[in-house]
């Protein structure tokens, strides 16, 4: 679907002038939420060049039965249907190992509470 402009973001119905959303595009709504979120100063995004390996520190991190926590909250998939348990980084919460090493991998801190993570403070490395 083409990206829509500003002025059609909304229509509007002729007999009562309510808003109408336009047809829902996810990659849209993706590409706009990284894009925005990045701008932003609520987390800082990792540069390429100083940017750590998180698969070690990831597979390091406790392997724990997701218990109560019924999804990874990054890709939004059960832990159950997956066959993986969850790893929990030092806030607590629990992710895959693949989808909290790629989140940290652009992001410093947990997609949940924002506590800053890193390998080296994780690992009592100060």
């Amino acid at each position: 679907m083409a990206a829509l402009s500003p002025e059609s973001r909304f229509a509007y119905v002729a007999n009562d002038s309510a808003p109408v959303s336009p047809p829902f595009d996810l990659d849209e709504v993706l590409a706009l939420t990284v894009h925005y979120s990045s701008r932003g100063q609520c987390h800082e995004e990792a540069s390429p060049r100083n940017q750590p390996d998180w698969r070690p520190f990831v597979l390091a991190l406790p392997s724990v039965d997701p218990g109560g926590a019924n999804q990874c909250t990054v890709c939004m998939e059960g832990f159950r249907s997956s066959g993986e348990a969850g790893r929990q980084i030092p806030c607590g919460h629990m992710y895959h190992a693949n989808c909290i090493a790629t989140w940290l991998s652009l992001y410093d801190s947990c997609p949940l509470c924002r506590l800053k993570v890193s390998p080296e403070r994780a690992n009592g490395d100060n």
